[in-house]
Formats: structure tokens, sequence, C-alpha cells
């Protein structure tokens, strides 16, 4: 865990790569403070693999990335097809409705499955509101922000976007449906499909092997397996059953996230991993639901002089 300064010291303006060992506080993120303040949070969510965005987010939708461990998109439009299927023929099979909404594109779409058969089920991130509002989201969704855009428009926090757009971001899903007629039985997850070269100082423990696949590993890469979890990331349970000020130790990867669907689903495990994986139930209190009338946070605010620091 020694090594985040040395692998950021590419800029010219960090030669010593001291910004991997920065943070915020609750003046520059006053939303996410309240937030996690009030809800359900785990200190040891792990992203599923040691490596880049595309390989998480499989494993957040499949299970596993099937031997890729870098952003890559599928060669062909029948490429991408996990040996185990990915949670969307789950649902499909059990008759369980779901949506993807997408700020700019999903990553849902990587996979032949959606991008073949369902890509009417993807839709643009207005319509979440408008669904919400009407009481008519869907039983599973996904809400995917923007990936690419210049510093003030991007808001996926990944580095070096403005993180406190995000935050606007999240704020504005999280109020949506806290209005809606379905916030009563609703559970909203929000996390990061890796931790964008910050430093932590928590070593990933092992992980279950999802499969046989192995890595798809090219000249100069570090030999390894998918048996590892990745850096932590942030967490959240967003519900009116989520207990209050709670911290779960438990450790838990993205496939917690699919654990859960499975389980609230009766759906079978796409692969080892989910299979294996916690579905975080502790976090919740069915019998006793603490936030039927949706609290009251703190504004997410963009401090101008911080927003012209991104786009100077």
């Amino acid at each position: 865990m020694d090594g985040f300064t040395a692998a950021n010291q590419f800029l010219p303006d960090d030669p010593s790569g001291r910004r991997t060992m920065g943070y915020y506080d609750q003046h520059d993120l006053p939303f996410y403070y309240g937030l996690y303040r009030k809800f359900a949070t785990a200190d040891r969510f792990f992203c599923a693999a040691l490596t880049q965005t595309f390989p998480n987010r499989f494993y957040l939708l499949a299970a596993t990335s099937f031997g890729h461990i870098r952003n890559d998109l599928p060669p062909t439009p029948t490429d991408f097809v996990p040996p185990g299927g990915t949670i969307f023929e789950r649902l499909d099979a059990a008759g369980v409705t779901w949506k993807v909404y997408a700020s700019q594109f999903a990553f849902a779409i990587e996979f032949a499955y959606v991008r073949n058969q369902h890509a009417s089920q993807v839709v643009p991130v207005a319509q979440f509101e408008s669904d919400a509002q009407a009481g008519t989201l869907p039983q599973v969704a996904w809400i995917d922000p923007i990936f690419l855009g210049t510093e003030v428009a991007e808001n996926d926090e990944h580095p070096p976007a403005n993180i406190q757009i995000g935050q606007q971001f999240v704020a504005k899903m999280i109020a949506t449906l806290f209005a809606s007629p379905q916030w009563p039985r609703s559970a909203l997850f929000l996390t990061y499909d890796e931790h964008g070269g910050f430093f932590d100082h928590v070593p990933p423990p092992p992980a279950c092997r999802p499969d046989d696949i192995a890595p798809i590993l090219e000249s100069g890469d570090e030999p390894g397996e998918f048996d590892r979890y990745g850096i932590r990331v942030p967490m959240a349970l967003v519900s009116p059953f989520a207990r209050r000020h709670f911290v779960s130790h438990t450790a838990y990867d993205h496939t917690s996230v699919l654990r859960f669907i499975e389980t609230r689903f009766d759906l079978p495990a796409l692969t080892a991993r989910d299979a294996n994986a916690d579905p975080m139930l502790e976090l919740f209190d069915f019998q006793h639901p603490r936030f039927r009338k949706p609290p009251k946070l703190p504004k997410a605010k963009i401090d101008p002089k911080r927003l012209a620091g991104c786009s100077g």
C-alpha cells in the first residue's frame, strides 16, 4: 500500500504525486457528510477487482469481468457475452422490470444482451425524474452519470472532474427519489466503480474467484488472478429501512449489490463471486423503518472559486 504517490508522478504540476494523498472535508462536500451521517454505510466496501473502471463495472452487472483487466470495448456487435450471463438476463427470466437511466451513455450497453436486444430499456436520465414522480420506476434501476466531459460538466467525480458537481448530481437524484410515491419501499445504493487513484491504508483482502477465466494479460502486466478485492470505495444505503447512522464492518464488494438483488427477487447467482457475496442485509432494519419521512440534508453547494479553478 505504499505505491500511491509513485503511481501518480506523471503531472507536470504535481511531480511528487502528492495529490493522491488529498481529501475532502465537510466544507467541500456538505451534502455527502450529511447523507452518510444519516443513513447506513460500510467501511469495508471494496471494488471488485484491483484494476480499472470497466472491469469493476462488469463485476457490478455480471459478477465477473470475464478476463478483462482494462477499459475494453467489444470488438464486434456480438462480443461481450459473459459465460454466466448478466443480471439483466436473470431479471428478464424472472419477469422483474428494469431500466438503465443514462446521463450520457449507459455502461450496460457494453453487453451484447442489452445492446442488441434491450436498448429500449436504456433511457435518458431525465426520465428518472418523470418515472419517479409518476410512481412508475421499475423494480430495479441503474443510474449512470456523465463519464466524459470538461472538468465543469463531468459529474462522475473521477479525477480531475469537480467533485462538487458530482455531489450535486447525486443530491438531485436522491431528492427525486425522496419525493416519489415509491420512496417508502425503495433502496438506493450509492457507490463508485473504483477508487480513482486516491490513497487508502487498508490492504484489499482475498476474494472468491468468480470463475476459471484467467486475466487477459499483455506484455509488461503484473501476473495475478481475480482472487483479491480492489481498493475500498465509498458506499451508502439510502432507504426508509436503512439503519440510522450505522457503519457496517463486513467486507463487501460490487457483487454484494448483485447478491442483494438476487436475494430480493430469488434469483440464481451468476458466478461463484456473487454466490459467496454478502447481500448487505445488515444495513437494513425492516421492522423499524426510520426514514419513512425523508430527512432534511445539507445543500450540495458548488464553490465558484473551486469551479473556476477546475476550468482554468
